[in-house]
């Protein structure tokens, strides 16, 4: 299913991250791209129960 491989994804982008993975690309970076897999999730979750056809 769709939601739980973005889920998935993030959840290890967060758990799996350290300090060094972070600075190497920037906490900004960092955050906008948790930012993008919370938005995504959030389209997808909206697409699946709460869209009316």
């Amino acid at each position: 299913m769709v939601l739980e491989k973005i889920i998935g994804r993030l959840r290890s982008r967060i758990e799996y991250s350290d300090l060094e993975t972070i600075s190497k690309i920037g906490l900004h970076n960092f955050l906008r791209e948790i930012n993008n897999d919370v938005y995504t999730f959030s389209s997808q979750l909206s697409k699946v129960y709460f869209a009316y056809h």
